[in-house]
Order: structure tokens, then C-alpha cells, then sequence
């Protein structure tokens, strides 16, 4: 399951996954992202998967959702994600999704182990293209 809550005085998107994290689960999620906010030309979102069990396969299903997640968010001009991840497997499949999204210039991606610090660098990337735009 995968508990989506905009956080409208940061301007990001807080996702917490918990139980089994499978392909059907993040494709649904991915596709439903539009519906969570509309308003802003930047997505910024937390995927906090500390207290999820994730059922990936690196090798057949990571490169899909990498193209799932490029095609619903090309009305984005950029779009900024952190990953929270606690496990040795989830670091790995983060690591690689990071590394197959390098080709999509609008999407960034890092990779934390604590929430809060997650937290903190979204809302000073936040910080910076607001900055940065004005």
C-alpha cells in the first residue's frame, strides 16, 4: 500500500509504502501522481519504502516503471525524487533506478536513509527553483 499525502505548505508530495511494494502497486501509483497535484511546473516527491517489503525485479520490471514514471511526468518541466530506503536490496534497486533515469534530463533522484534528511533536501531543492525561477 502506498499512503500519498501532498504536504501543500512544503509543496511536496509524501509518499509512505508499506506491506508488499510490488509492480502493479508503483505502476498504479505512477499513474495516479497527476491526480495529487496539478498547480506547480516542478514535482518534488518523498518514496519513503522503510516499512515495505519490495517484490522488483531488477532485471524485468525496474526499466518499465523507469519509462512509466518519464511518460506521466513529461508535463513537468522537472521532476525531483527521493528515495528513503533502510535495506541493502532497496538501496541496490534505488541505486539502479537512479542510474536508468539518467537518460530523462527532467528527472532527478536521490537516495536517503533517514527521513528527515530526505525531507530536508526536497524542501531546499524546493527552495532553490523557487529561488532560481523568480
Amino acid at each position: 500500500m502506498i499512503d500519498v499525502v501532498y504536504k501543500e505548505e512544503l509543496g511536496i508530495i509524501i509518499s509512505e509504502c508499506t506491506g508488499v511494494f510490488n509492480l502493479e502497486l508503483v505502476i498504479d501509483y505512477i499513474d495516479n501522481l497527476r491526480n495529487t497535484i496539478k498547480t506547480e511546473d516542478h514535482l518534488f516527491i518523498l518514496l519513503d519504502s522503510t516499512r515495505a517489503e519490495i517484490k522488483i525485479d531488477p532485471r524485468k520490471e525496474l526499466r518499465c516503471l523507469v519509462s512509466k514514471l518519464g511518460e506521466k511526468t513529461k508535463i513537468y518541466r522537472q521532476v525531483y525524487v527521493v528515495f528513503v530506503v533502510d535495506k541493502p536490496y532497496e538501496t541496490v534497486l534505488a541505486l539502479l533506478f537512479k542510474e536508468m533515469s539518467n537518460s530523462a534530463h527532467r528527472i532527478d533522484i536521490d537516495i536517503f536513509s533517514t527521513r528527515h534528511e530526505a525531507e530536508r533536501r526536497l524542501i531546499n531543492v524546493r527552495e532553490n527553483v523557487i529561488r532560481t525561477n523568480k
